[in-house]
């Protein structure tokens, strides 16, 4: 996405933010569970183990036979998974059959990849497939998982000095977009040139600081001994911390040391 990759150039890794002229702003777990719905509350967070899903959890939810899975789960790029054609041949026949509730675990899965952790194109990995499982069946939260992959993804090609964002970025556009935009049901397809000039010229008056449709009584500012907010995902551990972002949640801004903000962690 032309928008992501043109906001991904104001990444400021020190502060886990984007850093414009004259105001930073920074995505929270608590708009990201607004944009997804899912509640924080009550959940518990998915922790990514490097583990794959069993087979049975696999053959139970998704109707595939054990030897069909042998079959069809490939190796790309060293990730065990399986093509998007095979799941979307899959889910013809299921619906053809009659089977309802596992077509649309099927169809789930695939938007799962699409949306959220596209790693290969046209390819839904494991990882992603446990993801999927653990809310569906024991109600992880991932939240968390997602929010850190963005942030790991953006400290990662900061590193680099380029690339190109694909975890998570649908999720990230719509955050970015609903902060600048008053009505999203308007913005209209922008080339590269048109978003890099709409990000230059961006000022704290044009942003949309905070919806009060969003009733926020609770947000994570830090967690146990953390002075931040630890995140696991599934590309490894990375912290953020919610003090530059407290005024786009609709609270005061106040000032920690510098030392407290700027205390950043990546665990590879």
């Amino acid at each position: 996405m032309d928008a992501v990759t043109a906001l991904a150039q104001f990444y400021d890794p020190p502060f886990r933010c984007f850093t414009f002229k004259d105001f930073q702003f920074a995505p929270t777990l608590e708009e990201f569970k607004r944009i997804m719905g899912y509640p924080m509350k009550g959940s518990k967070p998915y922790q990514y183990m490097e583990h794959y899903p069993s087979l049975k959890t696999i053959v139970e939810t998704f109707d595939i036979p054990i030897k069909e899975i042998e079959d069809n789960r490939t190796n790309k790029d060293n990730l065990i998974g399986f093509a998007i054609k095979y799941l979307e041949e899959k889910a013809v026949k299921l619906a053809r059959d009659g089977k309802s509730d596992t077509f649309m675990a099927v169809l789930a899965l695939i938007a799962y990849e699409i949306v959220l952790f596209p790693s290969i194109k046209d390819f839904v990995d494991f990882t992603a497939i446990d993801i999927f499982l653990a809310y569906k069946h024991r109600g992880e939260n991932p939240i968390p998982t997602i929010l850190a992959d963005i942030y790991y993804t953006l400290d990662f090609l900061h590193q680099k000095e380029g690339g190109l964002i694909c975890c998570c970025s649908p999720v990230l556009y719509v955050w970015f977009v609903k902060h600048i935009f008053q009505d999203m049901h308007q913005l209209r397809t922008k080339s590269k040139k048109e978003w890099a000039n709409i990000l230059a010229n961006l000022n704290e008056r044009r942003v949309q600081w905070y919806s009060w449709s969003q009733d926020l009584n609770e947000v994570i500012c830090k967690c146990d001994v953390f002075v931040d907010v630890p995140l696991m995902g599934t590309k490894g551990c990375i912290n953020y911390s919610l003090y530059v972002a407290l005024r786009q949640l609709g609270y005061l801004m106040t000032k920690p040391s510098i030392m407290d903000v700027t205390k950043s962690f990546v665990i590879r």
